[in-house]
């Protein structure tokens, strides 16, 4: 039934999405992503990636340290605004390699409540999570004879 009133701990979250760096993604050679993570849902928590090869395998997982921060609540006790939380991800150039081979990206989140309260939570709470990246690039100047 919505709303659901609940405490929680470790709440998980998870979507998967296709990934492609595209056609050029060969010339990378240093750069980081950048995740915003737009949370509609009064929970912290993390957000952790999970980098699939085309066999869906795990090659590579993605932990930032930095807490996702919770959406405040109003005087109903209802979400009025999102809360942004800005990772940055630095990549060295053994990681670009596995972001080279990625075609999906699995975004797991884990919510927890603060405090013992029980909160509602509403069928309009979610999390919008944009993925995106700031690299260098190698680029040969060179005339081909």
């Amino acid at each position: 039934e919505i709303p659901l009133s609940l405490i929680a701990n470790k709440l998980t979250l998870s979507e998967v999405s296709d990934f492609s760096l595209g056609s050029k993604a060969d010339k990378i050679s240093d750069g980081k992503l950048i995740l915003l993570a737009d949370n509609g849902f009064p929970f912290d928590g993390n957000v952790q990636l999970y980098l699939l090869n085309n066999n869906n395998q795990i090659i590579d997982s993605i932990l930032p340290q930095q807490y996702l921060a919770p959406a405040s609540l109003d005087i109903k006790d209802k979400v009025a605004q999102k809360k942004l939380t800005t990772f940055t991800l630095n990549y060295n150039p053994q990681r670009i390699q596995n972001l080279l081979n990625t075609k999906a990206i699995i975004v797991k989140t884990n919510l927890s409540t603060t405090g013992s309260k029980y909160i509602k939570i509403y069928r309009h709470y979610a999390i919008d999570i944009d993925l995106k990246g700031d690299f260098e690039y190698t680029i040969d100047t060179r005339k081909k004879q």
